[in-house]
């Protein structure tokens, strides 16, 4: 695994299965803590093309955990685990127009996400909740972080899903700094 305090990016080796073809493939996860939410997963293949999977690291956090029975995820990525013969697997799937399949070493994935934990604490988020109250509109905040004013926004909707918020005007009732709402469940 290749790390600094400004990225993480490891290879694994995997296999992918589409449109009824399996083959071994090499997945590169990669983490950038000013990005704290999201971890990519490029997959080169033969032709050269790279196909990128960004996935929330919350939910590849659950996908650690999740059965197939009933994986992590509603949407476009899906993840669970399942036992082979050469060992416990981390399935990705990838349900667009056909459905892609990624399966990884479970313990190598869990070691890489962990270590993201690391360089950029789940709490990160509420970083951005000052940031959000000090500095105000996304271009700003955005530009404080190196990130785009989409991602801050992508990153203030998160927050808002686990507060049960809906906008901005609510981030006045919960402030990290706050004895009154410092014990909320995150």
């Amino acid at each position: 695994m290749k790390s600094s305090a400004d990225a993480m990016s490891e290879l694994m080796a995997g296999s992918m299965t589409t449109t009824g073809r399996t083959m071994d493939v090499t997945a590169r996860l990669t983490y950038v803590p000013r990005d704290p939410h999201v971890i990519t997963v490029t997959i080169p293949d033969r032709a050269g093309a790279v196909p990128i999977w960004t996935i929330g690291r919350d939910l590849l956090l659950g996908g650690l955990i999740a059965q197939a029975s009933c994986p992590a995820g509603m949407g476009q990525i899906r993840l669970w685990t399942c036992q082979s013969p050469s060992g416990p697997l981390l399935i990705i799937a990838r349900m667009t127009s056909f459905a892609a399949f990624l399966e990884l070493d479970l313990k190598e994935v869990a070691d890489f996400v962990m270590g993201t934990l690391e360089l950029a604490p789940q709490d990160e988020e509420f970083r951005q909740l000052n940031l959000d109250a000090e500095l105000g509109s996304n271009p700003e905040i955005g530009a404080r972080l190196f990130i785009s004013a989409r991602t801050v926004q992508y990153h203030l909707g998160k927050v808002f899903t686990k507060l049960d918020m809906s906008s901005r005007g609510q981030l006045h009732r919960v402030r990290p700094d706050d004895p009154d709402t410092a014990q909320l469940p995150i």
